[in-house]
Order: structure tokens, then sequence, then C-alpha cells
């Protein structure tokens, strides 16, 4: 999930994003569940050990995430009350992977988890997002000296992994858009790529970008983003488009780099 907040580079103002969670509330037609403000308490030590032992493999030793979200989330953290934490382990989250953990754990054990998630309240450290300078229009571009690629493209439309990391290599001549949040672009992206958000106004970039020039775009859903501007993009003349077939995390999965922005230092990996 991006971050939609224009503070970390998404589209959206902070009235706007609760214009939305009011909305998506009403359009439920659910039934608000009353959640206790009072402190959980429990063991703290064994809510940490039983939290690597079971939460970990999705949440991040740390609290980073990995399948799931991160916890090491001050503003969460801050809005959400014990109860919150605790209802949420007990009865999972509907239509996610996360299960309820009722039948696993005990009332005690749950306790215990919710203490130790509380209590890294100011132990993870949040840091202000410092924000990468968004590629000006004579960057799109990359290697612009170079040997236009040679893709095969499957169905008309797909680019593999190899054939892309293949064509950064051998330093040809593209375009690259991330099609997915400009506020994950900003953590991690593929080096060289302009972010271009599935939400954006296509018909402003008519024109915009050379048409001889090949475009790739990527998304990481694992294509539906990028389907979608590559269409829009067609639409409106630009025929030398692809998409990355295997997504951003199919790319990291096979070892194929990206460019990282700590957060907290601002430098890269």
């Amino acid at each position: 999930m991006a971050g939609y907040l224009d503070e970390v580079g998404g589209p959206m103002t902070l009235d706007e994003t609760w214009d939305l969670t009011y909305w998506l509330f009403w359009q439920a037609g659910v039934d608000r569940i009353k959640i206790s403000t009072d402190p959980v308490t429990g063991n703290i030590p064994n809510g940490e050990q039983l939290y690597q032992e079971n939460c970990a493999v999705c949440h991040g030793s740390e609290g980073e995430g990995i399948t799931a979200p991160a916890l090491a989330n001050q503003s969460a953290l801050a809005h959400n009350s014990d109860e919150f934490i605790r209802h949420a382990i007990i009865h999972g989250r509907e239509d996610t992977p996360m299960t309820p953990w009722k039948d696993i754990l005990s009332d005690t054990e749950i306790n215990d988890i919710t203490a130790f998630i509380r209590s890294r309240a100011s132990g993870w450290k949040q840091e202000k997002p410092v924000l990468q300078a968004i590629p000006t229009p004579d960057e799109y571009v990359i290697n612009p000296d170079g040997e236009d690629p040679d893709f095969t493209l499957t169905d008309g439309i797909y680019v593999s992994s190899p054939d892309l990391l293949e064509a950064l290599n051998s330093k040809k001549r593209m375009i690259i858009f991330d099609t997915r949040a400009t506020s994950v672009w900003q953590i991690a992206h593929i080096e060289g790529s302009f972010p271009l958000p599935y939400y954006s106004d296509f018909n402003k970039y008519k024109e915009e970008f050379p048409l001889d020039v090949q475009i790739v775009a990527y998304c990481s859903c694992p294509r539906a983003a990028a389907e979608y501007v590559v269409n829009k993009l067609r639409g409106i003349g630009y025929q030398k488009t692809a998409v990355l077939y295997e997504g951003l995390f199919g790319w990291q999965y096979l070892g194929y780099p990206v460019t990282r922005r700590d957060i907290a230092a601002g430098g890269d990996e």
C-alpha cells in the first residue's frame, strides 16, 4: 500500500485523505466496532519472543513490513489504541492474509504481543521522509546517445526482466516509467525510471515524450497499473511502449538492482 499523502510524495492532501476515509466507511455499510482506549498490559519480553516466532515472517523482525504492513509506524502506533492492535490479532483482518490468532495463541500471549508492539512506540524511530527530486523532462530519456533496444514483446506488450536488464546494461536508449504512487518510487525504483502514476492526467503528457524512443512501464501488482498506463499512452500516439511482465517485485525477486533511498539519511544504496 503506497502512501497517498502529499507529504510523502502522494497526490492527496490531508483533508482529502480524511474525506476518502469517511466515504469508504459510508460505502462499507458496516457497524462500527467500539474499541476501548484502555491500555493492554502484558509481559513485554515474552511478547517480543512470540512476535519473532509468529509475526516477524510477515511484519519483519524490526517491524519494517515484508508481505504485511509495517508495524514500526509511529503514526499508526500514535493513532491506534492497544485494544485496536489486540482486536486485529484476535480476529485478523477480513479479506487479507492476516488470519485470526484467537485459536492459536492464548489471551495472555496476545496481550504480551500487544504490549510488546506498544512498547516499540518509542523504540521504532520515526523520521521525516527525505524526498528525492523528481526527474525533469530533459532526464526522461536514459542513455540518449545509445542504440534502441530490440525487444521481442510477448502478446505485443510484455518485455521480460532479463531482456530489460540486458538493455540497461547495454546502455540502450529508453524511457522507463514507474506507474505506482510517487511515494513508493521514492522508496525504491529501477534506476533511471521516471514516476508516472496511473492516476496521472495523460492528456497533459501528449507530445511530452519523444515518439521514437522505447518506453517501458512497470508497477508492482504486478502489471495492472503499468498496462493501464501503456494503454493510455498508446491511445495518445505512443506505440513504442511495453510493460515489464514480472513487475518490480518480480524484478527484485530475480536479484536485479533497484535504487533505494534511506529515508532517514537520504543516501543511495
